[in-house]
């Protein structure tokens, strides 16, 4: 008796309506993999995709918003505030960052804040919530010229300007572009000094400020060919690499005296 109800819970269960399914995101990367030789300027990676949706997916009120972050592999960082003593410039205080993103870039379809809220980013760690939150944990143990002074405010601003500036963090309103209702696209300019590793990049899907998928995605940073081969050998090797290096600079300056010794 207890399998017989059982089995026609089971086949109820089977034949009730089932809930919409949500939107996803199908996405792809022009690469999963930049390589790094001796005439490398940078580059940008592309990223296209689409959402699908079937014929029971409610109509959403407000339009699709993408917003695409790209997250690269943490690093160490300093940030000395310098201030003039006489004729020179000298370090009065500094912060060291231990684990911070190496680069980071937002980029969506319009202004960020007009398409989620701070609640929302933050939750998600979109934005400088993403970079700030693990800012948190700085450390100030490295020697300093004068008693510190500087709040740890003025150090995370300072990083995220100058960080900025040296276009390791990007904020593009523009950058998403909606091909068609479903499709979009999207570049990632990535410097010459891009730092080496694995970058995380998510695909968010909003609407009204709600989101409804999310999908990730990733590429490698590498070095190839001699460049690789010194950085490994420098890694693997450092006592040799060493020796090699100064015999390689005694040999240039030897030659160069060669060349242009005067008779």
């Amino acid at each position: 008796m207890r399998l017989r109800l059982a089995a026609l819970a089971m086949l109820a269960l089977s034949g009730a309506p089932q809930p919409a399914r949500a939107e996803a995101l199908v996405s792809m990367l022009s690469t999963n993999a930049v390589e790094i030789t001796s005439n490398y300027t940078g580059t940008e990676i592309a990223i296209f995709g689409a959402i699908e949706r079937d014929a029971s997916t409610v109509s959403r009120g407000a339009p699709y918003q993408m917003v695409i972050t790209v997250k690269g592999p943490s690093v160490p960082l300093v940030v000395r505030e310098k201030e003039k003593a006489g004729i020179i410039w000298m370090n009065s205080d500094q912060r060291k960052f231990g684990e911070v993103p190496g680069f980071y870039a937002v980029l969506s379809s319009g202004p960020l804040d007009d398409i989620i809220d701070p609640d929302t980013q933050r939750k998600f760690q979109i934005g400088a919530q993403a970079i700030t939150s693990s800012l948190e944990g700085f450390s100030d143990d490295l020697p300093v010229t004068t008693e510190p002074r500087t709040s740890a405010t003025v150090f995370e601003r300072a990083l995220l300007r100058l960080r900025r500036e040296q276009g390791f963090y990007k904020l593009d309103p523009a950058a998403v572009i909606f091909e068609r209702a479903n499709t979009f696209r999207a570049q990632v300019p990535l410097p010459a000094n891009a730092p080496l590793g694995r970058y995380e990049v998510t695909a968010h899907l909003f609407s009204g400020g709600v989101l409804l998928a999310k999908e990730k995605s990733g590429f490698y940073v590498r070095k190839i060919g001699f460049e690789a081969a010194t950085a490994a050998a420098a890694r693997n090797r450092p006592f040799l690499y060493g020796l090699a290096a100064a015999g390689m600079a005694l040999l240039i300056g030897w030659l160069a005296s060669v060349i242009f010794r005067r008779d």
